[in-house]
């Protein structure tokens, strides 16, 4: 049932456990077995088994099926490519890990110092995982969480698929995403960091002071973070805001980010900084409004060579973008387009942005930086509307009026007779 590589058997312990072994007749005996794996030896399992207990600073193998019941001490190289079960507690200490197979742990999995569990197939985790002090968890295969990590201090980083159901906690951790994670448990803890360069979609939360979110990729923002001194960072990419950042510090000074009728609230009693800059900033009315409260002090800056992108519904109502405070810089530039089946009448009035206070070196008496669709056959006036809606905020207001005709001056009619006449006599003159 276990095959080992040529080489001497050194340890007596082993050749008991061997022998013991060769004797079991079918797979996952009633009488589970201990085994110890020596240093520079080699254990692979070809058939079935259960251990109570595995003591490894050898190499184990595992192209079969693999019951742990007890206990599991790591510290050498363990290599799954059939299916590995923990049940029971499973130590990790400066060992390898290596699952290009399935691994489900449903006990108590501990990684830490510098301990490595790489996954190129299915690892599943039901029960409590620790991966902290400098454990790392490098994935490239799929990784499923229904469970408890633990990764303070400790180092996750995915390049294949990490789905994120349970609870992770990352005091002073590190979550590294350069493949798909979907995040609908919770990320909790202080002082962590998340690095996105890949697709995350969060739809449940993230919660604890002074963590960093660095977003290059595309980031989905559909739940809740949270906390005292937490930022949000993107120098590249896209994020969507569906849903609430309350936090510090929200920078955007690249790629896109589009609202899906979220919130940025700030936390500092002293107002808090959110900035939009050098990025395209794409907005709407109704049910993708973006909401944003700085703080007593802060402000909302657009600024660089920003693009405010805002497509209107006339039905919807409401505005595009509502703050307390807007600092608009004078390069910035607003593209306003309509849904698809619009109809638009002359007289009708389109709120763009509430704001308590508007701020900023931009000129919105220089109509050149608003572009409207031409097919509708208005123009466009934008002004700025003080204390215009019913909480007493001043409104950026665009107004559509109907093109009037440009009359003919009144000669106009006579030289137009005029020519006519002269053409008729020039025919008549025309010789045979």
């Amino acid at each position: 049932m276990f095959a080992f590589s040529p080489q001497p058997c050194t340890s007596l312990r082993l050749c008991g456990v061997l022998l013991a072994l060769l004797s079991l007749a079918t797979p996952f005996q009633a009488t589970a077995q201990n085994i110890f794996i020596g240093s520079g030896e080699v254990l692979e399992t070809t058939n079935d088994a259960t251990f109570e207990s595995i003591s490894n600073i050898g190499e184990l193998i595992n192209t079969a099926a693999i019951k742990a019941l007890d206990s599991t001490q790591n510290q050498g190289r363990i290599e799954n490519a059939g299916t590995f079960e923990n049940l029971g507690s499973f130590d990790n200490f400066l060992g390898t890990v290596e699952n290009a197979g399935r691994f489900q742990n449903l006990g108590y999995f501990d990684n830490f110092f510098a301990g490595e569990v790489e996954n190129t197939g299915t690892f599943e985790n039901l029960g409590s995982f620790k991966n902290h002090f400098a454990g790392i968890i490098d994935n490239s295969g799929t990784f499923y969480n229904s469970g408890d990590i633990d990764n303070s201090f400790g180092t996750i980083e995915n390049n294949g698929t990490f789905d994120n159901s349970g609870d992770i906690s990352n005091s002073h951790g590190s979550i590294k995403n350069s493949g798909t994670l979907e995040q609908a448990g919770r990320i909790q803890g202080d002082q962590g960091r998340i690095e996105n360069a890949g697709t995350f979609t969060l739809r449940g939360d993230i919660r604890g002071d002074q963590i960093e979110i660095l977003n290059s990729g595309i980031f989905h923002l559909n739940g809740f973070i949270e906390g005292e001194q937490t930022s949000f960072t993107q120098t590249e990419g896209t994020v969507v805001i569906g849903g609430l950042f309350r936090g510090e510090d929200f920078s955007v000074t690249g790629g896109t980010a589009r609202s899906e009728g979220g919130s940025l609230q700030g936390t500092d009693f002293n107002g808090s900084s959110f900035s939009f800059s050098d990025t395209t900033l794409s907005l709407g009315n109704g049910d993708r409004e973006l909401s944003v409260a700085t703080g007593r002090l802060g402000s909302l800056l657009i600024a660089g060579d920003s693009l405010v992108d805002i497509v209107l519904e006339p039905d919807a109502g409401g505005v595009a973008l509502s703050a307390d405070r807007v600092s608009i810089q004078s390069d910035v530039m607003f593209e306003i387009s309509f849904i698809d089946g619009a109809v638009i009448e002359d007289g009708d009035v389109f709120d763009l942005i509430a704001a308590d206070e508007f701020t900023g070196s931009f000129d919105v008496t220089d109509q050149s930086r608003f572009t409207f669709p031409d097919t509708f056959g208005f123009e466009w006036d934008v002004a700025v509307a003080s204390g215009a809606d019913q909480f007493g905020r001043d409104i950026l207001r665009a107004t559509a009026s109907a093109v009037a005709p440009i009359p003919l001056p009144a000669g106009a009619w006579l030289l137009g007779a005029g020519l006519l006449g002269l053409a008729g006599l020039k025919r008549r003159r025309k010789p045979a």
